[in-house]
């Protein structure tokens, strides 16, 4: 698992499966990206820099009346590194499932097979206090703790609690069954990231393009007096989306034109 391109060979089903749920878990629609593979801790830092690059947002929003700007993120860095590492460190190379990650608009779900040590009540993981008598793996989390991949003192758990909590993040979700045979990890989105859907509206305006939507709405307030071209250039998308995008915003009464389109009117939430 450490020293060999290819741990499958020995340990079938040995990598990392990321799934992305665009438009929710009710709608049939999904697309995968490519298995991650080879040792653990390149699977580690391959499944973290795929998140990283894939998945993080990061939103800055200016304070009326406060000079520093508030900062936030979709879903922490220090969270999802722990949660990986985890998976990969904690799950059972007997069984023949693969790490699962499933991205959905509003969580996103870590999935790996072989759960906690049945010293582990279940009532530890609600209050975040984590003391097991034995760990899966031992060997493995001595190296990965050397290449600073794991800390390997049950530390993994409260820091994905204070790393939410820092970044005004939901409290994750622990789940497991009686016969220890799983551990999911939920992770849930940032409320500032959640995105409202526009009733009425259909088609470009639903899914992905909801959150298009909430930029759009954001820059009309951060930005006054300004055009459609304006928008197009910030949002690096073609002019004729935004004018859908503010025909639909403008059909909710979300949004209004203020002035005569000839000669200099803007848009105004």
């Amino acid at each position: 698992m450490i020293f060999t391109y290819n741990p499958e060979r020995f340990f079938p089903y040995t990598r990392v499966e990321i799934v992305h749920f665009p438009n929710g878990a009710d709608d049939p629609e999904f697309f995968e990206g490519s298995a991650i593979a080879g040792p653990v801790p390149q699977m580690i830092r391959q499944t973290l820099l795929y998140l990283r690059t894939a998945v993080l947002k990061e939103k800055i929003r200016k304070v009326r009346g406060q000079a520093e700007a508030t900062r936030m993120w979709n879903y922490p860095y220090e969270a999802l590194e722990e949660v990986v590492a985890n998976s990969l460190y904690h799950r059972d190379y007997q069984t023949r499932e693969p790490v699962e990650i499933r991205v959905y608009p509003d969580r996103i779900i870590v999935l790996n097979y072989g759960g906690p040590d049945r010293s582990i009540k279940s009532e530890a993981f609600k209050h975040g206090v984590i003391l097991p008598r034995r760990y899966r793996n031992r060997r493995l989390g001595d190296f990965l703790k050397e290449l600073d991949l794991t800390e390997g003192k049950a530390t993994g758990i409260p820091t994905i609690r204070k790393s939410l909590a820092a970044n005004g993040s939901p409290a994750p979700e622990f789940e497991t069954d009686e016969d220890r045979s799983y551990f999911q990890v939920t992770l849930h989105i940032h409320p500032e990231f959640i995105v409202e859907p526009v009733e009425g509206v259909n088609g470009g305006v639903n899914g992905g393009v909801n959150g298009g939507v909430n930029d759009l709405l954001e820059l009309i307030s951060e930005h006054p007096g300004n055009r459609v071209p304006f928008f197009a250039e910030k949002m690096n998308v073609p002019v004729r989306s935004i004018e859908r995008l503010l025909q639909a915003l403008r059909d909710e009464k979300r949004v209004e034109f203020r002035g005569a389109p000839k000669t200099g009117g803007y848009w105004k939430v």
